[in-house]
């Protein structure tokens, strides 16, 4: 006897490809072609920084680079940010990372262009934010203005910023 599918069986087929489709140009991380997603998150959390903050903890890998020569950088961060569970074992709940570039000005103060940006476990941009900043040597911030960015815009400068880990 011939078994065979019945209607609602292709209907919730094709309404899984659709989804699957929708998803495919949703701001996943995991099909990038440099250091796949999987060995990124499992670098920062056996290998990043560990901090102890509020938010939970942050297990963080760097990358700091100088622009100029008068000590402006870029800095670009990565953290997996999460808790350990009763044997001390580190889970990630969630992955943010910062792309920053310090620039001092014609009058000694740090022009502070920052991106930030939180990703779910499997790679998905959650929330992007673009700053600008002046702050003085001493760390006292004249400026903040926030920047109206698009996620496939937020999504474009990830992709750019963890090419770089």
């Amino acid at each position: 006897m011939r078994k065979t599918f019945g209607k609602s069986f292709f209907s919730g087929l094709i309404s899984i490809l659709f989804i699957a489709c929708i998803s495919i140009g949703e701001s996943s991380l995991a099909e990038t072609k440099f250091l796949s997603w999987a060995d990124l998150t499992y670098k920062a959390v056996t290998e990043g920084e560990r901090t102890d903050a509020y938010g939970g903890i942050f297990k963080t890998l760097s990358i700091v680079q100088p622009l100029d020569d008068d000590g402006s950088y870029e800095a670009d961060h990565f953290s997996g940010v999460g808790g350990e569970d009763a044997y001390g074992k580190f889970h990630a709940s969630q992955y943010q990372a910062v792309s920053e570039q310090w620039r001092i000005d014609q009058n000694g103060n740090w022009n502070i262009d920052q991106w930030l940006f939180k990703m779910d476990v499997d790679g998905l941009l959650t929330w992007v934010a673009h700053f600008q900043l002046i702050e003085l040597p001493n760390g006292t911030v004249l400026e903040h203005r926030s920047i109206e960015v698009s996620k496939g815009e937020g999504a474009a400068k990830l992709r750019d910023t963890l090419k770089k880990f």
